[in-house]
């Protein structure tokens, strides 16, 4: 008889939990943790993914892997990138070993938090039947193109030239984009529940006048991240969307979803190889070619090597993006008392401890919960991100789909990034809805109208 799926997430779990603080590891311990990691993913794709990959879980899976589980198995103190290479060349073997049991024991956590999560299908169901006001899609498209408009009058088309050196940096415009996101993700979802609700969905149905705004919009923002690099800005606009086609349009065979995310993962190295004018060329290690997320190991094996000799901060270095829920709580805190007064974000000290001439290292999820709040840290806050994002998943009206949408748009960076990144853009996306409301009227539910045949069979 089969073990359910959790009992074995919770045994190996409990594994690295002995490991972290007893064992620590060796190179074949190392190839055992990557494979049983791959294989209690099989376990919960084949499980709980089967209508469709296109999920939250799913790219957080890959990200994580790159991020903070392949780093043993690889030559890391011998590959041609200079960070990498200095960085795991100064740390003891023994750390490495403790920061993979470490991110293995964040990692089942969180998968924990996605097994125990209580869900009902028909919750999920629910947003199909959301009827929403074509005045306010109206008035989202409306503002995202005010919000375009500004971008471009203020120099945005410069980013075409931001891996040139020719232009400042990406914070410059980095606001303004936040708010396209917003609106735009809020007028994708409304598109795609108007399309879904129709005899026969298509996107064929993007051609009506109803919907020529939101096409606009799309051609206006879409071409310019993806041609400048700024493939995290982009894939946070696009991903929503594939997601939104597959739930409420047409279903795509997941046989066909691992090709085109195949594709569109070589398409990103290549951007990433390219974007700073560099040619894509071979005769490269394997750790060159997926770079952007060896960073990050780095980030992650340093941090925990630095908290270990000066432990954690209790939350100083997170405090203010945690109140950023509370849209401007944050900006307000840090002018009454001082930035100086709360200890540095983990991004900030990784990239201190290794002057890059100010163009940033990132971090590391799993390093930037032990900086934060240590081992216990870990543990609970993985745990949170499980639970909530199965809670998202079955989204039952507008509000938490379009925070689901935000939060699957981060998946594939989620973890270069401290944990409490994402709150002051969900805080942000409540209260632009809301607001919209006021406007535009309060979306509303069918009456005993869901339909039996579009029940999507996930558990």
């Amino acid at each position: 008889k089969k073990l359910p799926l959790t009992i074995v997430v919770l045994s190996l779990a409990v594994l690295h939990i002995v490991a972290f603080f007893v064992i620590h590891g060796n190179y074949a311990f190392g190839i055992f943790s990557v494979l049983a990691y791959l294989y209690v993913n099989y376990l919960y794709m084949k499980k709980q993914l089967k209508y469709s990959i296109v999920s939250f879980e799913f790219f957080f899976f890959v990200s994580f892997f790159l991020s903070c589980i392949v780093f043993p198995i690889l030559p890391l103190e011998e590959t041609e990138l200079y960070w990498v290479s200095k960085i795991f060349g100064e740390l003891s073997e023994g750390v490495k070993w403790r920061v993979l049991n470490l991110s293995l024991v964040g990692y089942y956590v969180y998968m924990i938090g996605l097994l125990t999560a209580k869900t009902k299908t028909e919750d999920r169901e629910k947003v199909r039947e959301l009827i929403v006001n074509d005045s306010f899609l109206s008035v989202s498209n409306v503002l995202t193109l005010l919000f375009i408009i500004y971008f471009y009058i203020s120099g945005g088309m410069h980013l075409m030239n931001r891996y040139t050196g020719e232009v400042g940096y990406f914070t410059k415009y980095g606001g303004i984009l936040s708010f396209i996101t917003f609106f735009y993700t809020i007028s994708s979802a409304v598109v795609a529940i108007k399309i879904g609700q129709s005899r026969h969905p298509s996107l064929s149905l993007l051609l009506s006048s109803k919907n020529t705004l939101f096409v606009v919009n799309s051609f206006l923002i879409l071409p310019i991240l993806l041609l400048s690099g700024y493939r995290s800005q982009f894939l946070q606009l696009v991903i929503p969307l594939l997601y939104l086609y597959v739930f409420f349009i047409n279903r795509i065979d997941n046989k066909k979803m691992f090709l085109l995310f195949a594709i569109g993962f070589v398409v990103m190295i290549l951007i990433g190889m390219t974007r700073g004018g560099d040619k894509a060329t071979g005769g490269h290690d394997i750790v060159y070619y997926i770079r952007d997320f060896m960073i990050e190991d780095a980030a992650g094996v340093w941090l925990v090597d630095y908290t270990d000799a000066n432990g954690p901060t209790g939350g100083s270095n997170a405090i203010l993006q945690m109140v950023s829920f509370i849209p401007f709580l944050g900006g307000l805190l840090e002018s009454l008392i001082g930035a100086d007064k709360f200890a540095l974000p983990s991004s900030r000290l990784f990239t201190y401890a290794y002057d890059t001439n100010g163009s940033g290292l990132g971090t590391n999820i799993i390093g930037d919960l032990y900086y934060t709040f240590g081992f216990v840290g870990v543990i609970f806050f993985m745990y949170l991100l499980g639970y909530l994002i199965r809670k998202l998943t079955y989204h039952g009206g507008l509000y938490s789909l379009v925070c689901y949408l935000l939060l699957i748009g981060n998946s594939v960076f989620a973890t270069r990034v401290e944990y409490f990144y994402m709150v002051r853009k969900l805080g942000f996306s409540i209260l632009i809805i809301w607001m919209i409301t006021i406007v535009a009227g309060k979306p509303r539910y069918k009456k005993n109208n869901i339909s039996a045949n579009r029940i999507l069979q996930i558990n």
